[in-house]
């Protein structure tokens, strides 16, 4: 799959099949509309375009992070989307450089004049353009179009980036699953902390997580975590760490059992599994030290797929 982000660099001049949208989380619902592309254009020869954005479209409009929040961060959307293998390109747009356009402009010189798409494939709920205008009957009459009408649901319950997202904030990992068709995942760099757990004897990966990263409540959950192609239990704790910071800074910290490598810089994959317990204020460092034992040892009895 090649990814492009510019129109000047983008090398096709043949005619493509393309779908549009967020495509946050890339979730069973979109993988029903990436299958009707793939038919679409393999019955016409035509390659298989995705048109994305970088961003929420609420992200532009409203301050409130959660507001913005995605299920994916643009590398991970991206990385989901070369694994379906559904998708020979993709192209990002920032929503902020296209949100003014009527539909009418976007349709005639970005779709037809510089992405050559030569037939649109929409969802049953797809809009195009400023305000939304840009619905099914009025986009036909500018591209030939193919809609499709129905959407995946889950026991009677339509499945949407929306519904996941309220799934995540809840920390309902397993109707977020069900949901995705995949764990739900955080992804990001270890980067060096204080050394805090070190010295209590429970050295913690510090993980850099995009700010626009949808995350589930403070606490401590079981967690899976991967790095590389090798995979690991461990203690994830998400929050503000009152008993030994003051700064009030929100922070992801995981502890890898059985595990001593300095990875300083590499990327972990780490999936919350089962919660636990609630972040909270010790009165001492011995009595945090004999929680987290107390973590461990309760995060042993529990399954790595104990949220399926």
């Amino acid at each position: 799959m090649e990814v492009f982000f510019s129109l000047e660099d983008y090398p096709y001049s043949g005619t493509v099949s393309a779908t549009i949208g967020t495509f946050d989380g890339v979730h069973l619902g979109h993988r029903c509309l990436l299958e009707a592309l793939d038919r679409l254009a393999c019955e016409r020869n035509y390659k298989r375009l995705l048109i994305t954005f970088s961003d929420r479209p609420t992200s532009f409009f409203k301050q409130d992070v959660t507001d913005a929040s995605l299920v994916l961060s643009l590398d991970e959307k991206i990385e989901m989307l070369r694994g379906t293998g559904l998708v020979d390109v993709l192209f990002v747009f920032r929503f902020r450089d296209v949100y003014g356009y009527s539909f009418d402009h976007f349709v005639r010189k970005i779709l037809l004049d510089k992405l050559r798409v030569g037939l649109l494939v929409m969802g049953y709920n797809n809009h195009i353009g400023r305000d939304r205008e840009g619905h099914f009957e009025s986009v036909r009459k500018v591209i030939p179009t193919f809609r499709l009408d129905t959407s995946r649901s889950l026991d009677g319950e339509g499945i949407s980036s929306t519904k996941i997202r309220d799934r995540i904030l809840k920390g309902d990992f397993s109707r977020a699953f069900k949901m995705l068709g995949y764990p739900y995942f955080i992804s990001g760099a270890v980067v060096r902390g204080r050394a805090v757990g070190r010295h209590l004897g429970f050295p913690t990966a510090n993980v850099s997580i995009p700010i626009t990263k949808i995350l589930p409540p403070d606490g401590v959950y079981v967690a899976k975590i991967y790095l590389g192609s090798a995979s690991y239990r461990g203690v994830l704790n998400l929050g503000r760490r009152p008993t030994i910071d003051v700064s009030g800074a929100r922070i992801l910290e995981v502890h890898i059992l059985n595990f001593s490598q300095e990875i300083y810089g590499a990327i972990l994959k780490i999936e919350p599994v089962k919660y636990l317990r609630s972040e909270r204020k010790f009165k001492s460092l011995e009595s945090l030290k004999d929680q987290i034992r107390r973590d461990i040892a309760l995060s042993l009895t529990i399954g790595e797929t104990d949220y399926l």
